[in-house]
């Protein structure tokens, strides 16, 4: 029986890092993402520069991606996970296709609150 997959995307920007700094967070997340391949797939890859002023956020990268069997949210939660352990500066938001949006930094990846909405995001 095959599962129905839930298109996400992850969009990754920092007010405080530079584009080459968060460039390099999104080359990690995209390689932890292909060693998860059982349970999330990439779909596309979009790299973008954002600039604006000091402080504003930089966005470089969108990465949309499938979440294509059960337990693919928590592979997710986990590579996010082990990336703010590595940068504790970035923000990641997580878009589904019907525009539902998490919000996820180092200070609230591991919450309950946050593991339930990337469950209710893998449900529907």
């Amino acid at each position: 029986m095959e599962s129905k997959s839930q298109e996400i995307s992850l969009v990754l920007e920092s007010g405080e890092l530079g584009e080459s700094a968060i460039r390099a967070q999104e080359l990690a997340l995209r390689r932890m993402l292909r060693e998860n391949a059982d349970e999330c797939e990439i779909l596309e890859e979009k790299t973008t520069a954002t600039t604006g002023a000091k402080g504003d956020p930089i966005t470089v990268g969108l990465i949309v991606m499938a979440l294509i069997k059960s337990g693919a949210a928590v592979a997710l939660l986990n590579c996010l996970k082990a990336l703010f352990l590595r940068e504790k500066k970035l923000k990641i938001k997580v878009t589904t296709k019907d525009g539902r949006t998490v919000e996820l930094d180092a200070t609230n990846v591991d919450s309950e609150a946050v593991r339930q909405q990337l469950a209710a995001l893998e449900e529907s």
